[in-house]
């Protein structure tokens, strides 16, 4: 969990991530589908508002968790007034 959250952290400019796991998504269990989401609790780059995250088991396999995340890009309200 730590390395899935220095990735979202640590990439300033990510936009979207993807991560597939047999073990770790398992273990957390009902959490992922939650706002206890741990990976949202403990990310200092999600806000409330500012991405989407979608949990996948894929039907061939019952041990595999995939989740896909969208991050809104960071805006940035800087304006220059000329006289």
């Amino acid at each position: 969990m730590n390395t899935l959250i220095h990735v979202i952290d640590g990439f300033v400019h990510l936009l979207n991530v993807s991560f597939y796991s047999h073990d770790l998504f398992r273990e957390m269990g009902s959490d992922l589908y939650s706002d206890s989401n741990p990976i949202i609790q403990n990310s200092q780059r999600l806000n409330r508002n500012n991405f989407t995250y979608r949990v996948q088991k894929p039907s061939d396999t019952l041990l595999s968790i995939n989740t896909h995340w969208w991050i809104a890009p960071k805006v940035s309200l800087y304006y220059i007034v000329k006289n």
